[in-house]
């Protein structure tokens, strides 16, 4: 099976409803195994006392994949605690989580910075209509935004997101180390239909970098890449998708998406994490 040509993008570019959401909070915080969390934002103070549920009830309203996307950044001020509760957010299994930094600011010494972050940022600006670029957002799903520290506000969106019913991408290792197979079985003749983009963004492994006080931190799903797949004739064949990722020993591993590039919708999505 012939291995697909990677158009690289990155480098150098582009009521009972509203108790159940006030409940979304502590049933997030309860999931990931902590009763109180320090991503929730200082002057945003708890709807509702922690109520003391099983972590179970989570996933009938949580039954949906949902991808988060933070843009970011070590020279914002209320960015530490985004990156932390991504991170938090990022150990559920139905979360595919990306941190993407951008490099609008002036600060050199922000070595996570890429330019297409930026770029990915302005088309989420144009499709999600939420205003000027601002550090830190979260994009849920590619449809919905929120501030990023503010676990309320994304728990709620991540509550709407997941009824989207995002498919999954299937991804298999081949024999050799850095070739890999993608299949679509429940949206593949769609997403080709459609005309829809599949992403690939490598993730980078936890590594302390300094923030904007200078303090060294943990940064975790930084995306290093972002790369567009050449679907091509393979694909219209096989049904299926060979592509070559090159992961180096720095790298967490990859997440890949099929989006809808009229409106951001992002329709499939998988993950592969090495071992």
């Amino acid at each position: 099976m012939p291995t697909q040509k990677l158009e690289v993008y990155g480098q150098d570019m582009q009521s009972s409803r509203q108790s159940v959401l006030l409940l979304i909070p502590a049933l997030l915080l309860l999931a990931l195994g902590c009763g109180t969390s320090p991503a929730v934002a200082e002057d945003t103070p708890p709807a509702v006392p922690p109520v003391p549920v099983q972590a179970e009830t989570l996933k009938p309203r949580m039954n949906g994949l949902v991808v988060l996307e933070l843009f970011t950044s070590q020279a914002c001020t209320f960015c530490p605690k985004a990156d932390k509760m991504l991170d938090d957010l990022s150990q559920m299994e139905n979360v595919i989580a990306l941190a993407c930094h951008v490099d609008y600011f002036s600060d050199k010494n922000d070595e996570l910075a890429k330019p297409f972050c930026s770029q990915r940022q302005a088309l989420y600006q144009s499709t999600l209509r939420s205003g000027p670029n601002y550090t830190p957002q979260m994009v849920i799903n590619g449809t919905y935004d929120a501030v990023g520290y503010k676990l309320d506000e994304v728990s709620e969106e991540m509550w709407e997101a997941s009824a989207q019913k995002i498919a999954k991408i299937n991804v298999t290792q081949t024999e050799q180390e850095n070739l890999f197979d993608l299949s679509f079985p429940d949206i593949g003749e769609q997403i080709q239909k459609d005309g829809y983009d599949i992403w690939l963004a490598t993730t980078e492994k936890p590594h302390r970098a300094k923030n904007k006080t200078g303090q060294k931190v943990v940064y975790s799903n930084v995306v290093g890449t972002m790369t567009r797949l050449d679907i091509g004739q393979a694909y219209k064949d096989k049904k299926q998708l060979r592509i070559a990722a090159n992961l180096k020993d720095w790298h967490k591993g990859f997440v890949v998406f099929a989006q809808n590039p009229q409106n951001g919708r992002i329709v499939a999505a998988g993950q592969y994490l090495k071992p």
